[in-house]
């Protein structure tokens, strides 16, 4: 196990690299990419809203994962229906699961916000909610090939929907936040 950790980790260093380098080709073309990784590991403080996320290069994760289940396993086909599951696609399946709920949420929320009349603030919140969970999904999609996903996925859809909808279209505002403090906490 840990020496699955070790391989894991090291994909998701090399992908944090490449994706410093590309950032850093981006918005500093004086700087190196190593100096650019440097500074951001040298930062302990939070990533503020006004600042970039740093952005992880999940293909090369996904092709460190897929080069490890094949020396295991002898060769064959990662990732296609029927194929034996690498250790962490169970963990990650389950990151599928809860984001894909997580959008659902915020889409239903919005939906009985939209049915009480109810827009601004509290309309613009769920959208923006929205969009950050589709790219958290996006990037545990990219990562795990779709035949590994959960065969879950519907009632996760469904229930997310329903636990956004129902508390915000019977309590309005207040029952949204509620749901949103509930299950962000």
């Amino acid at each position: 196990m840990a020496a699955r950790l070790r391989v894991v980790s090291r994909a998701v260093v090399a992908g944090a690299a490449t994706a410093h380098a590309s950032l850093a080709a981006r918005s500093e073309p004086s700087s190196t990419a190593h100096e650019s990784l440097a500074h951001n590991e040298s930062s302990s403080r939070a990533v503020t809203a006004h600042e970039s996320a740093p952005v992880f290069d999940m293909k090369a994760v996904a092709r460190a994962i897929s080069r490890r289940w094949r020396q295991e396993n002898g060769g064959g086909a990662y990732g296609e229906r029927g194929s034996r599951w690498y250790w962490l696609d169970r963990e990650l399946s389950s990151n599928v699961a809860g984001e894909t709920g997580a959008v659902f949420i915020y889409v239903g929320a919005r939906q009985a916000l939209r049915l009480r009349g109810i827009g601004g603030d509290s309309e613009a919140f769920c959208s923006e909610h929205v969009a950050a969970e589709r790219a958290h999904l996006a990037y545990f999609e990219e990562l795990i090939p779709p035949p590994l996903h959960t065969s879950l996925l519907p009632a996760w859809r469904a229930a997310g929907y329903g636990l956004g909808f129902l508390p915000t279209f019977v309590a309005g505002e207040a029952g949204l936040y509620a749901t949103v403090r509930s299950v962000e906490t």
